[in-house]
């Protein structure tokens, strides 16, 4: 022990410096460290909001391009994810309005089994879409004689 505590006086400068870098290099060790979990969480939460994307994107697609406004028969004997026929939005001899197809996707959302901020993503979008084209379709409806 003396001869350490006699060592470290004499060296005090170069023992004192080399402390120093020591910490210094713990310190960026752990900033590193944990730049690098952040880094990892936020690639992981950036992967999963795309996923979800793609989910919400597929659905949406996937309703406007099934239904068959003209008819109350669906266009193909071709099934969905959940097993479901192609979608139809329309009634029986009637075109098919916006908000019918909006209905029929919130009636199918409603049946499927999706992961729960999709759902909700979706379940938003359908929301906020249905009302604004009901406030235009009701505009419209009053404004074109014998429309409706």
């Amino acid at each position: 022990m003396y001869v350490l505590r006699k060592t470290l006086r004499r060296f005090r400068v170069p023992v004192a410096f080399g402390a120093t870098l020591l910490v210094t290099v713990m310190l960026s060790l752990g900033i590193a460290i944990v730049a690098h979990h952040r880094a990892a969480q936020e690639r992981d939460y950036a992967l999963a909001a795309e996923k979800r994307k793609q989910l919400v994107l597929a659905f949406l697609t996937e309703v406007f391009t099934s239904a068959n406004p003209l008819s109350g028969r669906h266009t193909s004997g071709e099934t969905h994810r959940a097993g479901s026929k192609a979608l139809y939005a329309g009634r029986a001899g009637q075109v098919a309005t916006v908000v019918d197809l909006l209905q029929e996707a919130v009636r199918r959302l409603d049946e499927s089994e999706l992961d729960p901020f999709v759902e909700g993503e979706l379940r938003y979008v359908l929301n906020h879409r249905a009302r604004s084209w009901s406030a235009v379709l009701s505009a419209f409806t009053m404004a074109t004689p014998g429309a409706g």
